[in-house]
C-alpha cells in the first residue's frame, strides 16, 4: 500500500503546472538529460527544453538555467541546450550553463549555491512528470522555494521504467536526512 501511496502521488504531483504559483520567478531551470551521438537532444531532454523556451517566451522569468553534465563521450548537455535555446529565440544573455549538473542532486546543489549568491527567491524547475517529486524535495532542501513544471509530454519507450525507477528513488530520498 506504502508503494502504490507513493506511486500516485509520483504521478498526481508531476502532472500538476506549479507554474502560476511561481509569479515572476528568477528562473527557469530546465534539467539536462541524454545528448544523441550526433549532437541532437533525446526526446526527452527535447521536451524538457521546449517547454523551458515556451516559459521564457511566456515571461515566466529573466534567466533560463540549463543544468547537465558532460557525457562519457564528451557531449555537453547544457551546450546542446543552450544551441536548442538560442535557436528558438531564447537570447544568450539570459542563459546560464551548469556543466556539472551530472545528476539530479549536482543539478539541486548547483543551481541552489548560484540562486542563493544571485539573491534569486523563486526558481521554476522543469523535468518530466515521474521526476518532479523528487526534483522538488531535492530543490528545495538546496533552495526555497521551488515550484516544478511537467515537460510537454510524449509517450517515451522507457517511461514505465522510469516510474518505477522514480518510485524507488524518491522513498529513499525521502528518507535520507539533510542534503
Amino acid at each position: 500500500a506504502f508503494l502504490v501511496l507513493i506511486l500516485v502521488h509520483i504521478i498526481t504531483f508531476g502532472l500538476t503546472d506549479y507554474t502560476s504559483a511561481a509569479e515572476a520567478a528568477d528562473a527557469v531551470v530546465v534539467l539536462g538529460a541524454k545528448v544523441n551521438p550526433d549532437g541532437s537532444l533525446s526526446a526527452a531532454l527535447e521536451d524538457r527544453m521546449a517547454t523551458g523556451v515556451r516559459l521564457m517566451g511566456e515571461g515566466r522569468a529573466k534567466y533560463l538555467i540549463l543544468s547537465g553534465g558532460v557525457e562519457p563521450d564528451g557531449l555537453s548537455e547544457s551546450q546542446a541546450m543552450e544551441k536548442y535555446a538560442i535557436d528558438h529565440d531564447v537570447s544568450r544573455d539570459v542563459i546560464i550553463r551548469d556543466e556539472e549538473g551530472m545528476n539530479t542532486q549536482a543539478s539541486a546543489r548547483n543551481c541552489g549555491a548560484f540562486a542563493r549568491a544571485n539573491g534569486f527567491r523563486k526558481l521554476l524547475i522543469v523535468s518530466q512528470y515521474y521526476h518532479n517529486a523528487r526534483v522538488k524535495l531535492m530543490f528545495e532542501r538546496e533552495f526555497s522555494p521551488c515550484f516544478t513544471v511537467p515537460a510537454q509530454y510524449r509517450r517515451l519507450a522507457r517511461e514505465p521504467y522510469f516510474v518505477f525507477r522514480e518510485t524507488f528513488a524518491f522513498i529513499g530520498y525521502l528518507f535520507r536526512p539533510g542534503s
